[in-house]
C-alpha cells in the first residue's frame, strides 16, 4: 500500500487450512470486521510469535465455529461483538502482558463460560455477557488457567468492572 509492503487479508475464504486452522502472520495488524463471520469450518486461530496485530473488529468471529484462540499480547482492542455467537469458543487465552480494551459485548451469546484476565485488561462490562466467572485459576490467566507463559504475578482476583471500564472490587456476578 505505497510503503512496498504486500498487504494480508486473512478471512474465511482464503485463510483457513484443510483442519480449520488458521495462522495469522505477523504483519496483520487487524482482523477486520466480519472476516470470519460464519464460518463454519473454523476451529483454532493461530499468531505468529511476533505478531503486529492490534484489533480483533466488530463481529470477526461471529458465529463461526472457533473453539480456541490465543490473543497476542500485541493486541489493543477487542470490539463489540467480536466473538457474538460463537457457541464453541471454550478457550480464550490471554497473556499475562497483556494491556488491552475488550468491549463488554464481545462474547456475547458465546460459549465462553468464564474468563480471567491481567488487572492491566479493561472489560467494560458488568459480566452480563458471561454467565459464570471464575478468576486466577491455578495462578494464572486463562479460561483453561493456563497461558503457556508461567503463572502470573498481579492477579486481580474477582476482576470485574463497574461498568466505567475501570476495575472494581470482588463484585457478584
Amino acid at each position: 500500500a505505497g510503503n512496498g509492503n504486500t498487504c494480508a487479508v486473512v478471512n474465511c475464504a482464503n485463510s483457513l487450512d484443510a483442519n480449520g486452522h488458521v495462522y495469522i502472520p505477523a504483519e496483520v495488524t487487524q482482523i477486520k470486521d466480519f472476516a470470519f463471520r460464519g464460518c463454519s469450518t473454523l476451529k483454532t486461530v493461530r499468531f505468529a510469535s511476533d505478531s503486529m496485530l492490534e484489533k480483533i473488529s466488530f463481529m470477526a468471529f461471529d458465529s463461526s465455529s472457533l473453539t480456541s484462540i490465543t490473543v497476542p499480547s500485541s493486541v489493543k482492542t477487542i470490539d463489540r461483538n467480536a466473538f457474538v455467537s460463537t457457541l464453541s469458543l471454550t478457550s480464550f487465552i490471554v497473556s499475562c502482558a497483556s494491556t488491552m480494551y475488550i468491549h463488554g459485548q464481545a462474547f456475547m451469546y458465546s460459549g465462553v463460560t468464564s474468563l480471567s484476565l491481567p488487572s492491566a485488561v479493561i472489560y467494560t462490562d458488568k459480566r452480563n455477557t458471561i454467565p459464570s466467572c471464575s478468576f486466577c485459576a491455578i495462578g494464572k490467566y486463562s479460561v483453561t488457567g493456563d497461558d503457556g507463559g508461567g503463572p502470573c504475578t498481579d492477579c486481580n482476583a474477582g476482576y470485574t468492572t463497574n461498568g466505567s471500564g475501570t476495575t472494581g472490587s470482588d463484585q457478584s456476578v
